[in-house]
Formats: structure tokens, sequence, C-alpha cells
């Protein structure tokens, strides 16, 4: 990966990571302001129910941003496995390129043959296609987990919205 990909790559992964954070600030403060004054009341009329709705949406998005949070640290540790799998392969088949010799010693690797530095290759490329099928589906998840999280912050919002317009019109009754 050239440098100005990496630079773009770790910028984006960053600003994703901070967006999950901030909306999971916004889900809790939310929860923080209207339940500080909220008083349960009779379901004895609909809107009522918007206040309670609204705080069990806004309890679902910060519980998924948390969830997609943890998602991202478990794919960023995939990335490092592969990473480092894909330094080790590079090693190995740089040794086993310049060297004429059977046995190769390498402060990375213990005195090995060549066959058996094969198979540890082979091994590492299965391991990486592995990780990344892994990861390639939890990015699926966490993406589809983010619309669900926005959509239960927007539909919170909107409910306590609802509620303190509504309220003073059918509460006086």
């Amino acid at each position: 990966m050239n440098e100005k990909s990496f630079e773009l790559y770790s910028k984006e992964h960053a600003s994703g990571e901070k967006f999950d954070y901030y909306i999971c600030s916004a889900a809790g403060a939310l929860f923080a302001y209207i339940g500080q004054t909220y008083t349960p009341h009779a379901f004895d009329s609909w809107y009522f129910s918007l206040m309670p709705i609204a705080l069990f949406t806004l309890t679902a998005c910060f519980g998924i941003g948390l969830l997609t949070i943890n998602i991202s640290k478990h794919v960023t540790a995939l990335n490092k496995e592969v990473v480092l799998l894909m330094e080790e392969s590079t090693q190995i088949l740089e040794l086993l390129r310049t060297s004429d010799g059977e046995f190769f010693d390498s402060p990375k690797q213990k005195r090995a043959t060549r066959a058996e530095l094969a198979a540890k290759v082979e091994t590492n490329r299965t391991s990486i296609d592995e990780m990344r099928l892994n990861a390639i589906a939890k990015i699926s998840r966490a993406d589809w987990l983010n619309v669900v999280r926005n959509l239960s912050l927007i539909i919170g919002f909107l409910l306590i919205l609802a509620s303190k317009v509504l309220q003073p019109y059918f509460g006086s009754k």
C-alpha cells in the first residue's frame, strides 16, 4: 500500500471511529436529558407512550453503537494479524529466493528446510484468506448495524420532539 493510500485509509478509519463515539455520546446525552425529568404516566393516552419508546430507541442506539465499536476493534485486530502474516510470508519468500541452501536460519525463523518454509507460506495464505472472509462478514454486519443505529437515533429524536410538542395539546384535557 503506498503512502497516500495508507494515509487516506488511516484518516477514514479514524473519522469512522470518531463518528461512532459521537453517535453513542449523542444518544447517551439525549437519554440523560430526557431521563432526568421523565415521570412515568399511566398509558391512558397514546402520547404518553412516545417518551418510553423514545428512551428505548435511544438505549438501542447506544447499545448498537457500542457493538459497532467492538466490531471495528475486532476487524482492526484481524487486519493487524493479516499484515503480520503477510510480512512473515514475504520475508520467507525473500529468504527462499536469495538462498541456494537446503536449510535456512533467520532471527525470526528457526532452522527449517525449503519444504517447511513453503508449507509455512501456504499456511499463512490460508489463514489470511480465512481472516479476510471473517473481516468482510463483520464489516457487512457493522454496516447494517450502523443503519439501524442511525435510524434508531433519528426515531428517538423525533419521538422526543413529538412528545414535547404534542403533550401541551393533549395533556390539558
